[in-house]
């Protein structure tokens, strides 16, 4: 008989906060997200590789720890005035620009992500039509740190 690894996830075990001047939001699976959740992302690859003419080649370490972080809300949940009214508080003058601090984490799973020196990167696209769609807050951070956990086996 093999070992099945019976192993679960629910994003309602996703729990994590974006906290800058103007004030701290709550986000996760307990918070109005839309059924896409949320997207963590490299914004630069870490490496890249260079080749020469006769075909050698070297790999080049980019020391880079950007990340994104984009979350998906219902239109109708109240994270987006709370993340509208963060943005706007932040974007009246470059003092409060750029000095978010986020977290996400799974304790289930082990999944942790730390990220600094974030500034929203745009308001979302807000359309207005029959069947309602997600507002999506992208916020781009100068510093990500993450770990992936061993996920809980049953």
């Amino acid at each position: 008989m093999p070992n099945l690894i019976l192993a679960t996830y629910s994003f309602a075990d996703v729990f994590g906060a974006i906290t800058g001047p103007g004030g701290s939001v709550a986000i996760g699976g307990q918070n109005g997200n839309d059924e896409g959740g949320i997207t963590i992302e490299a914004i630069e690859d870490i490496n890249r590789l260079v080749t020469g003419a006769d075909g050698s080649g070297m790999h080049v370490l980019n020391p880079t720890r950007s990340g994104r972080l984009t979350i998906r809300a219902l239109k109708t949940s109240p994270i987006n005035v709370q993340l509208m009214n963060l943005q706007n508080y932040q974007r009246s003058t470059s003092l409060r620009h750029g000095r978010n601090v986020a977290t996400v984490t799974n304790p289930v799973t082990g999944d942790s992500y730390a990220f600094e020196g974030g500034a929203f990167e745009r308001v979302p696209n807000n359309t207005f039509a029959k069947d309602a769609t997600a507002l999506d807050w992208a916020i781009v951070f100068i510093a990500m740190y993450q770990t992936l956990g061993a996920g809980v086996s049953v």
